[in-house]
């Protein structure tokens, strides 16, 4: 009997013992289990994290890439614009150009027979409101030639007859003897005659058309006579008005109409633009200066342009390697979560 409760005993204790070692495989197995779990979640956390910024970072270059070419597409048609203003401005200078050279002037007639200092119209700057005014009471002075002395101008006029080169005209300096008498101290020259103040108070009166021109100082004695009785007013009917008042002055509107000394009326269309000597010299020199300023813009649109076309290759290239990034950080990410519920399962059997 005593055989039989030692043999009770150490059956039990072998049982003991067997289950403290699956006590302790279980154990193992649980632990294994619960650290594979963290370690896929841990994993899967981490993959998640680098998605959501591959993402965040696929989106911010799209945004770019978006922004970039939004400017590419304003400044190509900046570009474009440039490109149809500056041909435009190229052709308008050419055709003003070939106006200017088919015109016939005093400096055709005498090249190469007479000498001369200039035509008239190069000496004279006038402010653009008062060309119309300025070109149509000066036409018959603006194409002369200038030379200096009247006995210059009489050989000249007998140097075409001779030669029979047609006609021309010629503004000479006064004689020495004649000068003095128009000019104040600081020479600048005095009017002839006064402007009334009837006139010059008047609200349509614009100036004296020799106050309101730029001349060489060499040559204002010599347009004294044609400027003298220029007044310019603002338009035909102040002119009529204003002609009763003091008609020893010759009215010039900003349109060009004339109201002269001699009750002549002169008036109707305004000439096209660029066809007076004055209105195409200023015209073509604003072109000269557009051409330029419009060059110089294309140039620098086209410098922007280009850079902005190397950065979208730059960015295309950059965005489709964040987006291969991304489209793997994704498989990554569904591979994890597969391997995370496989450890869960296994957690949950153990």
């Amino acid at each position: 009997r005593r055989r039989q409760v030692e043999e009770t005993r150490e059956r039990l204790a072998r049982q003991q013992s067997a289950l403290g070692r699956e006590e302790e495989a279980a154990r193992a197995t649980l632990a294994g289990a619960i650290q594979g779990k963290d370690l896929a979640e841990s994993g899967f956390s981490s993959a998640v994290m680098r998605l959501t910024h591959l993402r965040a970072e696929q989106d911010a270059r799209r945004g770019a890439q978006e922004r970039l070419e939004e400017a590419l597409s304003r400044e190509g048609a900046r570009r474009q614009d440039a490109v149809l203003r500056l041909h435009g401005q190229q052709e308008r200078l050419s055709a003003l150009k070939e106006n200017a050279a088919e015109a016939a002037c005093a400096r055709d007639v005498l090249d190469g027979a007479v000498a001369h200092d200039g035509i008239c119209a190069d000496l004279i700057r006038v402010p653009e409101r008062i060309e119309a005014a300025a070109e149509t009471f000066l036409q018959d002075v603006l194409d002369a030639a200038l030379v200096r002395g009247r006995n210059t101008a009489v050989a000249a006029v007998s140097t075409l007859k001779s030669l029979g080169r047609g006609r021309a005209s010629f503004l000479a300096t006064p004689a020495v003897e004649m000068r003095g008498t128009g000019e104040s101290a600081d020479g600048d020259l005095l009017p002839a005659i006064a402007v009334p103040e009837a006139i010059s108070e008047s609200p349509d009166f614009v100036g004296r058309l020799s106050d309101l021109i730029e001349v060489d100082p060499d040559w204002r004695e010599a347009l004294r006579p044609a400027l003298a009785r220029g007044i310019v007013v603002t338009d035909l009917e102040s002119a009529m008005r204003l002609s009763l008042r003091a008609p020893f002055f010759d009215f010039v509107t900003l349109d060009g109409d004339i109201v002269r000394t001699n009750g002549l009326v002169e008036g109707g269309a305004r000439r096209p633009e660029g066809a007076g000597v004055l209105t195409r010299r200023r015209l073509i020199a604003d072109l000269e200066t557009g051409v330029e300023l419009s060059a110089s813009l294309l140039r620098s649109l086209e410098i922007l342009v280009a850079g902005l076309e190397s950065e979208k290759g730059s960015g295309s290239s950059d965005l489709a390697e964040i987006s291969g990034a991304t489209a793997a950080a994704e498989s990554d990410v569904a591979a994890k979560r597969v391997s995370q519920q496989a450890a869960c399962s296994e957690e949950e059997r153990a």
